[in-house]
């Protein structure tokens, strides 16, 4: 039976949403995150300048000022006097640089912030000169790239496990379903009883093959389906014929028809082209799935066909019944 998998719908549906949540939560993670490192390093950069007063206080020259401050990926520019100075650390290993910022450093007001391009600058006033001191933003990048590089390997990693799980969850959930549309156990609908609008000729001869209960579930479904299909006053037709050594049942309405595009997609699983009747009549959208498939249990084929323009033909849906003849 040529039928959309409903369980794949289900999961393709639920991996989806997982999708875009995982998305949306790593994009989120990362402006915020981005943002307080970029804060952290700011407010850093600013007590620094902060302890270089402390320095300048202590009586420390220019040079060694500056000298003190370089260093963690930071640079200092110290203009004092006319004369600028250029922070140098101590390139030897293990050289003392004299005590780290002491806990008590406060920022001082005046710090000018600045950015340009990946570099962040803070320039203040320390005793008469423009202290400057930069630092860039690089090692940041490198960390939100390697957070981007978990996230999408963990994403990844949970859409897999989810649907291993859903494959399996769903399954579970739909083998009752799965075993009623196996089995084919619908009772039939009730019959139709509706005068004819002109008298019809059965021939008893055309008998085909198969379990007489089982084709009167067809047929009635599909005389069910015509009356549902037509209005008051509408018309319901039914021809039975020899095509090709096979009997044919062949039932029309002069209901809207059913397009083209779905006349395969009709006998589908829960494919019903007109919701609003359906939920008012009790469709289920089973209806045709099961009588096509009760048809080729018994060796024969049923198909929606377009309507023909012959005289006194229908103008609505034509649905055809093939099966083999009786030996």
């Amino acid at each position: 039976m040529r039928t959309t998998s409903l369980r794949l719908r289900v999961v393709a549906a639920v991996l989806a949403m997982l999708t875009i949540v995982l998305v949306a939560v790593g994009i989120l993670i990362n402006l915020v995150l981005g943002g307080q490192l970029r804060a952290d390093l700011q407010q850093w950069l600013i007590d620094r300048a902060g302890y270089a007063q402390i320095l300048a206080e202590q009586g420390l020259e220019a040079q060694s000022l500056a000298n003190r401050l370089t260093g963690d990926d930071v640079t200092v520019t110290y203009s004092v006097g006319g004369d600028t100075v250029y922070g140098r650390a101590d390139p030897t290993p293990g050289a003392d640089r004299g005590p780290g910022m002491p806990p008590h450093a406060e920022s001082v007001p005046g710090a000018v912030v600045t950015q340009s391009g990946d570099r962040l600058s803070v320039t203040q006033t320390v005793a008469g000169g423009t202290l400057t001191l930069s630092s860039s933003e690089a090692g940041i990048d490198a960390v939100l790239v390697q957070l981007r590089t978990i996230e999408v390997v963990a994403g990844l990693l949970t859409i897999v496990v989810t649907w291993l799980l859903l494959t399996g969850v769903v399954g579970v959930a739909l083998r009752p379903l799965t075993r009623m549309t196996s089995r084919t156990s619908c009772a039939p609908p009730p019959p139709v009883y509706r005068p004819a609008r002109r008298p019809c000729c059965v021939t008893t001869r055309l008998a085909p093959s198969g379990k007489a209960s089982r084709l009167a579930q067809v047929a009635t479904n599909l005389l069910g389906n015509a009356r549902n299909a037509t209005e008051v006053g509408g018309s319901i037709r039914t021809d039975l014929a020899v095509v090709d050594g096979a009997v044919q049942l062949t039932v029309s309405d002069s209901g809207a028809g059913v397009p083209e595009a779905d006349r395969e997609r009709i006998f589908e699983r829960f494919v019903r082209l007109d919701p609003s009747r359906a939920s008012n009549r009790g469709g289920s959208g089973l209806g045709l799935s099961i009588a096509r498939a009760l048809a080729r249990a018994h060796g024969g084929t049923l198909e929606c066909l377009g309507p023909i323009a012959t005289p006194g033909a229908l103008a609505g849906a034509r649905f055809a019944l093939t099966l083999p003849r009786a030996d």
